[in-house]
């Protein structure tokens, strides 16, 4: 056959798949609307609040955001028979249901994204004969409102929102609709085969064949569909190709470039839709994770939530996922992360009687070092995510490994080689998925997410056919339908053949949400320790007084706001702005409930020491400062007496100076002089404030690029002179800067008893597209970099030979980095920043940046932040300064006499204390953080019955020795029971 005829036969093709889609409707007729709009959504027992007024196909009915009510009603013509559908699009969202209140499925408009995400028909129930139906609508795109990714630039044409398109019946020929399928699948197919293939030439010879034969007459689909079953779909597939293990999928982001309030309706109109779909294809298993979308499901409608857990008790729907959100996984806390997976198991056990296995993630920007081991206590025996395909610098070399973290704990990885979550299902994608496997050698499949995702909706009626159709076909791999647990446990059974990655995984992109939106992350630090703080404290009451489900409330609202898109601060400014007022309100609950705890206590004042941080620690008290040897985690009655007023002098020279340390600086406050038992800790100028340019190519508030280094626009210049205090306590040196169009004031500070210099900053920050830095060049020869991160700490190269050294410019770190080499180091305590660069050797933390998408006012404002430098020769010791610069001792208006239990060890640290999430008995957790092999004693105030070492998800496992031995960074929860 001629190539130029091949060239017509695709054409031929194409052209035909185009038109089937438009000949499988029969006949249409139009349907009756009114509605009423609102600023926010109603639920449907009050559709009928407001006043319905008629509109017409081409008006407007809402702006940006709006909210609307619909009610739509028609008879379908006598004369129609078979599948009838009503099309609807209003522009936006929406949500419909009966006039009974059962949701039946949902409306997207279309995405200049995604196009194919849009959904616009329904199908009537069988023999129903006229609709009366109602619509929640919203007037935002599937990607909330589409916001300019570069202000100030020409966008692409973008749909009208807030008008309605389509309102009518349809009737549909379902032959010809499966023809439309059978000529798609099969132009996909092609695009697997060479063009000058045997089997290219058989595929376009048949559809040539099936169109001749069909000559657009609805009454031959039929018959083509039995010749091109004949020449293209009896060809089974290779048996050596991977099966492809398709899981039905919508990842749904708890907030981004939507509210809160949005993802409400979106969750709704995702089960919806696959509810539906469910009952149309009986082999298709759809899964969804987050239990919080579940919870949000369950309280907003309660009646298609019933549906949905009946789904799941039945195997249709699978809980995916063991944490309560999927959160960021470099910026949360330990503690934080072992509540996501609690939190998340329990909402899992509670309503459907089940425990999820895998660890889901697939959206993650990165993965800490030590997540296998709490995956695997909190139940997981797999993690699935794709995002390591998206690096910048290296391609990761993995599909599916086992990942082993910093403790030794190893997991099975399983990244989908479609390097995507929202599969189309399309052969050709498919075939080169199974060609990309890294692993075909070694296991039989590889996992498939398919349906519409980010958010919501989940897979169309599309996807399932082509599924279908893929199930056994020549050039493409095969396609199973079936949930992911099924999969992931037959890679299991290959674990003995797969290669191992040890350590972190790092995300070779999108660095800069280390840094944005500043006020989250410092809010999200200061509660995670507040909450675990207040657990430490009400432990000492008697179980039956003890506020678990308002302490279960504070923690719920804390992990939500821990979504991989508002902790890092990828969020429009609405999702923010809620955040923030969640954290305001997470605050005035533990304010709450600390008064109420110290109303219960005798009258008196103490301390408490809530780290494993022992010496001398300067306490202040109504202006008054007194000296204190403390104890790990003490708890115990303080004097008020011991405090003294200080004797301030002002003035003098810009020198800190006791008998440890001696610090001398500019009158633009960077350090000249930086001296701690005699030794130069610095190799040049320290504490340089620079402004840098930060627009990066891509991703605004996400990305930090490269070479911004280059671009300093700006070092912080003094706006008058600094101020001098010294008393008998303390030193400090106050200085008054200017960076850009910001004002910054710095507090340097040096205690008398301590060789830390302390910095407090307050910044009024007005920039855009900048980034401020502080840098510090420590005088550490061949050194390399240790960086705090979730219960333990990773090792870092300073130097950049190669290109996965290069990727980590920016590098996420939690409470501490330091730079060190086999003599001791310098290190920078920071208590609410998370983005560093340790190449070169020096200590350079990222403070603030303000990009303009999706958030136009990123960060502008007035911001808090501390930061320490910290020479040391004992790298422990530094570790629980680092910890006690987070979480100072506190004083307590009331008397106590301590916590239920105490630990002795040298390396084991005490991080909660609370009582257990089903009885009266007391959970314990401890951790080892300074990587090595360690042992503590545990001794409790009063003797327990019962003293069991659990899981993370407070099963019991065995009884606890009285001496606890630990691996390296190990994190053990141990359960003192009476009765």
């Amino acid at each position: 056959m001629h190539k130029e005829k091949l060239k017509l036969y695709r054409e031929l093709a194409v052209s035909w798949a185009a038109d089937l889609k438009k000949q499988r409707i029969t006949a249409s007729a139009p349907l009756e609307a009114e509605y009423w709009r609102s600023e926010e959504p109603f639920p449907f027992r009050e559709r009928n609040a407001g006043e319905f007024r008629p509109i017409r196909i081409g008006e407007t009915w809402g702006e940006n955001w709006q909210c609307a009510w619909f009610h739509i009603h028609g008879d379908v013509p006598g004369g129609w028979s078979g599948e009838i559908r009503a099309r609807l699009q209003f522009g936006g969202e929406a949500l419909v249901y009966d006039a009974a209140g059962r949701a039946l499925g949902a409306l997207t408009d279309h995405s200049i994204f995604v196009p194919n995400y849009q959904r616009e028909e329904l199908p009537l129930p069988p023999d129903c004969r006229s609709i009366d139906w109602y619509a929640d609508a919203g007037a935002n795109n599937y990607f909330g409102l589409l916001l300019d990714v570069r202000p100030g630039q020409p966008q692409p044409l973008r749909p009208s929102l807030g008008v309605i398109s389509r309102l009518e019946l349809i009737a549909i020929d379902p032959e010809v609709e499966a023809l439309a399928f059978d000529v798609e699948v099969a132009l996909d197919l092609l695009r697997c085969c060479r063009e000058d293939s045997c089997r290219s030439r058989q595929i376009l010879a048949a559809l040539a064949a099936g169109y001749n034969l069909y000559r657009g007459e609805r009454g031959n689909a039929a018959a083509a569909r039995n010749l091109l079953a004949e020449r293209i779909f009896r060809f089974p597939a290779l048996r050596s190709m991977p099966r492809c293990h398709a899981v039905g999928h919508a990842h749904i982001d708890l907030a981004w470039l939507w509210p809160l309030r949005e993802t409400v309706r979106k969750t709704a109109r995702t089960f919806a839709n696959q509810l539906a779909l469910l009952e149309r294809y009986p082999e298709y298993v759809f899964g969804a994770s987050q239990p919080k979308l579940f919870a949000l499901l369950k309280e907003h409608d309660p009646a298609l939530f019933a549906r949905v857990k009946a789904a799941v008790l039945a195997g249709r729907i699978e809980p995916q996922g063991i944490f309560y959100v999927e959160p960021d996984c470099n910026l949360t806390g330990g503690e934080a992360l072992i509540r996501q997976i609690l939190y998340g198991q329990r909402f899992w056990e509670r309503e459907f009687g089940c425990r999820v296995r895998t660890a889901w993630l697939p959206d993650v920007f990165g993965f800490n070092a030590n997540l296998p081991q709490l995956m695997r206590g909190g139940g997981a025996e797999s993690f699935v995510t794709i995002k390591l395909s998206l690096n910048n610098f290296t391609e990761f070399p993995h599909h599916t490994f086992r990942w082993r973290g910093i403790d030794g704990s190893e997991i099975l990885a399983h990244c989908p080689p479609e390097l995507e979550y929202n599969s189309e299902l399309r052969a050709d994608r498919l075939a080169a998925a199974a060609d990309r496997f890294a692993e075909a050698d070694a296991v039989p499949e590889f996992l498939s997410l398919f349906g519409c995702g980010n958010g919501g909706g989940g897979p169309k009626p599309e996807h399932l056919e082509r599924a279908r159709r893929l199930r056994d076909l020549e050039g493409a791999p095969p396609v199973i339908l079936g949930g992911a647990q099924e999969c992931l446990a037959r890679l299991r059974e290959h674990a003995g053949q797969l290669e191992t990655w040890s350590g972190g995984l790092f995300l070779e992109r999108h660095n800069g949400t280390c840094t944005t939106q500043a006020k989250i992350k410092r809010a999200n630090r200061k509660l995670e320790y507040a909450l675990a703080e207040l657990e430490m404290l009400w432990s000492v009451r008697p179980p039956e007084e003890y506020p678990g489900a308002e302490l279960a409330a504070l923690w719920e609202k804390l992990l939500s706001n821990q979504f991989h898109d508002i902790l890092p601060g990828s969020s429009i400014a609405r999702v923010n702005a809620e955040a923030l007022a969640a954290y305001d309100e997470i605050a005035a609950g533990a304010a709450t409930l600390t008064e109420r705890l110290l109303k219960r206590q005798p009258a008196g004042v103490s301390v408490f020491n809530p780290t494993a941080c022992a010496g001398p620690f300067l306490l202040e008290y109504a202006g008054k400062f007194a000296r204190a040897e403390l104890a790990p985690n003490q708890l115990s009655e303080f004097a008020p007496e011991q405090f003294r007023a200080p004797r301030w002098q002002s003035g003098g020279e810009l020198l800190l100076e006791n008998r440890q340390a001696r610090y001398r600086f500019a009158p633009d406050g960077t350090l000249l002089e930086a001296v701690v038992a005699g030794h130069p800790i610095l190799a040049g100028t320290g504490h340089v404030l620079s402004l840098y340019y930060d627009h990066p190519a891509n991703h605004d508030a996400w990305d930090l690029d490269p070479d911004y280094r280059c671009c300093r626009v700006a070092q912080a210049e003094a706006t008058s002179p600094p101020e001098v205090r010294r008393c008998e306590f303390k030193q400090e040196i106050v200085f008054h800067l200017k960076i850009g169009g910001s004002a910054i004031e710095a507090v340097a500070s040096l205690e008398a008893e301590s060789s830390d210099l302390r910095f407090d900053l307050e910044i009024d920050w007005r920039e855009r597209h900048r980034v401020l830095r502080v840098e510090f060049p420590p005088a550490v020869p061949n050194c390399y970099a240790l960086c705090d991160i979730a219960n333990g700490w990773v090792r870092h190269e300073c130097r950049a030979n190669d290109a996965a050294s290069m990727a980590k410019y920016e590098v996420p770190v939690q409470r501490y980095m330091a730079i060190v080499n086999e003599n001791g180091g310098v290190a920078l305590f920071n208590d609410c920043k998370y983005g560093a660069c340790v190449q070169r050797g020096t200590l350079d933390l990222a403070l603030l940046r303000s990009p303009r998408y999706p958030d136009e006012t990123a960060d502008i404002g007035c911001h808090r932040m501390s930061y320490a430098l910290h020479a040391f020769c004992d790298f422990n010791a530094m570790r629980l300064r680092a910890a006690a610069f987070n979480q100072p001792p506190r004083l307590l208006a009331a008397a106590f006499d301590g916590l239920p239990v105490t630990v002795e060890s040298a390396s084991v640290v005490m991080t909660a204390c609370k009582k257990a999430e089903d009885s009266d008995a007391l959970i314990v957790r401890l951790v080892e953080t300074a990587g090595m092999p360690g042992e503590a004693r545990l001794l409790p105030r009063h003797p327990a019955t019962a003293v069991t070492e659990c899981n993370l998800l407070e099963d019991g496992l065995s009884p606890a020795p009285e001496v606890l031995h630990f691996r390296a960074f190990e994190t053990k929860t141990v359960r003192f029971s009476n009765g």
